[in-house]
């Protein structure tokens, strides 16, 4: 055979196998993690917040669900409709008012388990707490 038409077969496989590793190796994958985490079944978590200081806001953010928690008793309490699976991920980000040592504690609580708590610090002289917080069953 010619050299140009060894080199076009060659050029050729080679390109097959790279979109076959490609296709393999693409986000579809996780967009079915993320439809499971949709459709899986909820349940009522009894979310509990103890914090340094007042926060002027504290939002906790899971799953496209948004909570506003009222900082004005402590500690504040508030129940989430959460999927039931064995780890959840609870971005929370709360704001106050002066830079000091700030932290923010929040237990989970849902029926049937045992609970978990987290306890997470802001930056050294910052006014913003911004996190995810990991629990575990």
């Amino acid at each position: 055979m010619k050299p140009r038409i060894t080199f076009t077969f060659t050029l050729l496989g080679v390109l097959l196998v790279g979109l076959s590793l490609h296709s393999l190796t693409t986000a579809p994958a996780r967009v079915s993690e993320v439809k499971q985490a949709q459709t899986a079944p909820t349940e009522p978590i009894y979310a509990t917040l103890r914090f340094t200081g007042q926060p002027l806001s504290l939002v906790l953010r899971h799953g496209g669900k948004e909570w506003q928690v009222d900082t004005a008793l402590q500690p504040a309490e508030i129940e989430l409709e959460l999927p039931r699976t064995n780890r959840i991920d609870i971005e929370v980000e709360a704001h106050w008012a002066e830079e000091d040592f700030r932290c923010i504690t929040l237990t989970l609580e849902p029926d049937g388990r045992e609970s978990r708590s987290t306890t997470h610090w802001a930056e050294t002289s910052s006014n913003t707490l911004h996190n995810i917080y990991t629990f575990t069953w």
